[in-house]
């Protein structure tokens, strides 16, 4: 489930109106738009976005099913990432003293910046388009101290200024013009 203190900056993300929790959905009373809560995770995207991510789930289903020739592009991506990671994006976050902060995650795919954020005593917010990888985050990470939303890097469902540091790791590149 979503934390209150999170659920207090949710915001709508058509109008940029506070939303209200209902027992399994967030709702715009500007808008009039119901968002619906899944499994702890409020999915607050407009309807383009959701038909972005319905064309993310449909790569994620084809990547999937063709495991045999993609072991190789894994691996070298999961040590590409994790060197790059390690090594510059991670330092740079971590000196700016992330203990007890609320930062979010945009773009936050499986995850991995997140989890090693929330070691680190951080409150981490993890945003991303894809349902499927949000779940796989939710799943992995198992802290109190995560929260998990389906949303978009264009929109984001939060009030202005909210978080203390917002980070952004292989994400732009997924942006289109």
């Amino acid at each position: 489930t979503i934390t209150q203190e999170v659920l207090k900056l949710l915001v709508c993300p058509e109008c940029r109106r506070i939303l209200t929790h209902t027992r399994d959905s967030l709702r715009c009373e500007l808008c009039k738009k119901d968002y619906p809560i899944n499994n702890g995770i409020p999915s607050l995207l407009t309807k383009l976005e959701t038909q972005e991510e319905e064309q993310m789930s449909i790569y994620e289903d084809t990547i999937g099913s063709n495991v045999g020739s993609l072991e190789y592009a894994k691996y070298t991506a999961k040590f590409f990432f994790q060197v790059i990671t390690d090594s510059y994006f991670l330092p740079l976050v971590f000196d700016k003293g992330v203990s007890g902060k609320l930062v979010v995650d945009i773009g936050s795919g499986l995850g991995n910046i997140g989890t090693r954020i929330a070691q680190a005593g951080a409150h981490i917010v993890n945003i991303d388009i894809g349902s499927k990888a949000l779940a796989l985050a939710k799943n992995r990470m198992m802290t109190s101290r995560a929260d998990f939303i389906h949303g978009s890097i264009l929109k984001t469902p939060l009030i202005d200024s909210s978080a203390d540091l917002v980070v952004a790791s292989f994400v732009l590149h997924h942006i289109q013009d």
